[in-house]
């Protein structure tokens, strides 16, 4: 899957998405999840996001699952035009950050742990939804 230059504006983060792909780290992690598996609910107005798992705690998808089923408090940032989300309690960087994202013209979501407002992180993901 590859990311799109084109995208959307920043506040179109007020969707339901559909985790596909995990990839990155250390070890090379190319994890697949099947339609509607993995859910991620953005509520832009109440700032919540609503994680939906159906992943049984086994094998690779449920070592590799970004969050457990719940709800967290996120928001949003923008940095030399750039777009990052933060979801409390789950910061990669020190500022907060969880990684930038990029919502494509298709109406998919990429999420990149590897780049926050400030740097960047080793063995980490970048996950794919539509």
């Amino acid at each position: 899957m590859s990311c799109s230059e084109e995208s959307l504006s920043p506040s179109s983060l007020n969707e339901t998405y559909t985790l596909r792909n995990v990839s990155g780290g250390f070890a090379g992690a190319d994890v697949d999840y099947e339609n509607g598996a993995v859910t991620w609910a953005f509520d832009a107005d109440q700032h919540e996001l609503v994680v939906t798992s159906l992943i049984i705690n086994n094998g690779p998808q449920s070592v590799y699952l970004p969050l457990q089923s719940g709800t967290y408090q996120y928001s949003t940032t923008q940095s030399n035009g750039k777009t990052y989300l933060q979801i409390e309690g789950h910061q990669i960087y020190d500022n907060g950050d969880y990684g930038r994202y990029i919502l494509n013209a298709n109406g998919s979501l990429v999420i990149d742990q590897g780049e926050g407002s400030n740097g960047t992180a080793a063995d980490v993901f970048t996950l794919y939804f539509e």
